[in-house]
């Protein structure tokens, strides 16, 4: 698992791996060169590739690398560096810290998940109550459009039914005329035949 550190804390240790890769470099002792990287490295197995790359880079700027052959030859130092208990007591507090750190972190992320899916259910709902709204609306318009409707075509009928008991009353008053007006002729015609004889 990689560990991210904090970046103060970073560029410490990354200034620290610099200073033992020109250690290792600047050795012309085999046994001492290797004990100086892998040091480095075992201090550099939390930082990521590029990081690695340019400390690394940017120690070697700083280095010779032109020794002497016979120099390296002749070279007697004996010397191995290695981390100190206290050193290794740092690493390994740090190291813990940090695991704790990202447990932490990991919990705080799958909570900030939780509650992002929470928050985009909650969206969904309140999308969906508020089309019923808009339905609702729309059904009651609807109503109430059908509504006038019927007042408008009762108002018509009303008037129409007026209108035929209008026609049905004329008709009958002109019907009574009629026959009051047949009536009278026919009396006024046998008056006539009567006065005749």
């Amino acid at each position: 698992m990689n560990y991210q550190f904090s970046k103060p804390l970073r560029r410490y240790l990354m200034s620290d791996i610099k200073s033992i890769i020109k250690k290792a470099f600047g050795t012309s002792n085999i046994n001492e060169a290797a004990t100086f990287l892998a040091s480095a490295c075992n201090r550099m197995k939390n930082h990521s590739r590029e990081e690695i790359q340019n400390e690394v880079e940017s120690a070697l700027k700083e280095i010779n690398l032109n020794h002497s052959r016979d120099h390296e030859q002749t070279a007697k130092s004996k010397v191995i560096y290695r981390d100190s208990p206290e050193t290794t007591r740092k690493l390994n507090n740090l190291e813990k810290s940090l695991m704790a750190s990202n447990l932490e972190n990991n919990k705080l992320k799958n909570q900030s998940k939780e509650k992002t899916e929470r928050i985009i259910e909650i969206e969904r709902l309140l999308y969906q109550y508020q089309n019923i709204y808009i339905q609702n609306n729309e059904s009651k318009e609807e109503i109430e459009k059908m509504k006038n409707n019927i007042t408008h075509t009762e108002k018509a009928y009303r008037q129409a039914l007026e209108h035929c008991l209008f026609l049905r009353r004329q008709l009958y008053e002109t019907a009574n005329e009629l026959s009051k007006a047949r009536s009278n002729m026919g009396i006024r015609i046998l008056k006539k035949l009567f006065s005749h004889l």
